[in-house]
């Protein structure tokens, strides 16, 4: 009865630890800021961790934008100036909300298509209040070889479930930002297109005009003289 009840505590902190490993949060925006106006968005953090965060500004322009990241209590914690894309990491030490704002007031004409990733990774994982569940458990419960046994259990739990939370997040990271140029590149590609074509059809466009030019001029210089003209002569 002792090693069941063991084995369910067991099993009932991994799942927990699971649970728990699971509170990260990924966000893909993309959006449009007009000319002279200033986007934001808000994430709210209970606890300490780090924000990952990634831009790319896909088309308009100069294909460049001015980006920010603020502390619940308002303090500048990036600051990126006329940039085409970027990625910063920010360590929240505080729980709240934070602001990240994307600013176009520069550009008077201009609105800026932008690609917009942030990532949330808890930085360690932690059981009830801290502790491993394992100590909780009464030395009368069980030997202290089980117990030790448990807690190696546990330490090993933690740390192959931060590996693969660690990964996965890379590899988020990484699929994301591949969308991100992916995008870039496309609208870039299909503004090339739009440009190629509207000059093949004005080049088209000049070509039979001259054409038809060279052709009346041409006409002109072999055109039989006029009835007037020879009874002139």
């Amino acid at each position: 009865m002792m090693v069941s009840h063991l084995l369910f505590k067991w099993l009932s902190v991994s799942i927990s630890l699971f649970s728990y490993t699971a509170s990260a949060f990924l966000y893909e925006l993309t959006f449009n800021v007009d000319p002279g106006k200033v986007e934001c968005f808000h994430q709210h953090v209970v606890m300490k961790g780090v924000l990952e965060i990634h831009y790319q500004v896909l088309q308009g322009g100069e294909m460049d934008i001015d980006f920010s990241t603020r502390s619940p209590g308002n303090e500048i914690l990036r600051y990126d100036e006329r940039s085409r894309t970027g990625t910063h990491q920010v360590y929240t030490k505080e729980g709240g909300t934070y602001e990240f704002c994307f600013d176009n007031s520069f550009s008077q004409f201009t609105p800026k298509m932008v690609f917009f990733e942030l990532y949330s990774e808890l930085q360690e994982i932690s059981f009830v209040n801290g502790e491993s569940y394992a100590e909780k458990f009464e030395t009368s419960e069980v030997e202290a070889d089980v117990k030790n046994r448990m807690k190696q259990s546990f330490v090993q739990i933690k740390s192959s479930l931060s590996i693969v939370r660690s990964k996965l997040g890379k590899i988020k990271n990484s699929q994301s930002h591949l969308r991100g140029y992916m995008k870039r590149d496309r609208s870039i590609t299909e503004a090339n297109f739009s440009r190629v074509n509207l000059f093949s059809g004005f080049y088209m466009i000049m070509m039979i005009a001259v054409s038809m030019v060279q052709v009346v001029t041409i006409r002109s210089l072999f055109k039989p003289p006029s009835h007037q003209m020879k009874q002139a002569t």
